[in-house]
């Protein structure tokens, strides 16, 4: 019943907005494909929740229905998570919510900002020129010449990336 629950308020939510083209996702695999027809209502209790939601289905111009494992939305369970912190009143303006796509990691993302120096370059800069030949920073002291070098005795080179020995 909680699903269908969300559901329906999600298809609230977007008639309440205008949307008349939907794309819903979800991984109930009960209601996709109730509300697909692949299925028929039996429960006594889930029919009259399957009626209401295919009387908001005729509402839409258009809109799908597809299923996704629950090990492929981790989309969902992080705005279900998000969603579950807040307590928002009826009065309450809610802003939209920007979602980018990463292509990397957020804990490579968080080291690479956290490890860029004062000068916008990454903190191994000195030792991956030093080990390609390019010499010393030139403002380096002795002193930071011979750190530098014990420093990059413990790095390689493959390729284009720096590695730890």
């Amino acid at each position: 019943m909680a699903e269908y629950e969300a559901c329906i308020a999600g298809l609230e939510a977007a008639m309440a907005l205008h949307i008349q083209d939907l794309d819903v996702f979800g991984d109930s695999i009960l209601i996709i494909c109730q509300t697909n027809g692949n299925w028929k209502t039996r429960d006594d209790k889930l029919i009259p929740y399957n009626t209401y939601l295919e009387s908001l289905v005729r509402k839409f111009r258009n809109i799908t229905f597809t299923h996704l494992s629950r090990t492929k939305n981790h989309f969902a369970d992080a705005l279900a998570t998000l969603a579950s912190m807040l307590d928002i009143s009826a009065t309450m303006e809610v802003q939209p919510l920007e979602v980018r796509l990463q292509w990397a990691l957020a804990h490579v993302n968080a080291i690479e900002i956290a490890a860029r120096c004062s000068d916008g370059k990454p903190w191994y800069t000195d030792i991956k020129n030093l080990i390609l030949g390019k010499g010393h920073p030139p403002e380096a002291s002795g002193k930071e010449r011979r750190s530098l070098q014990k420093l990059a005795a413990n790095f390689v080179i493959c390729g284009e990336e720096l590695y730890r020995r």
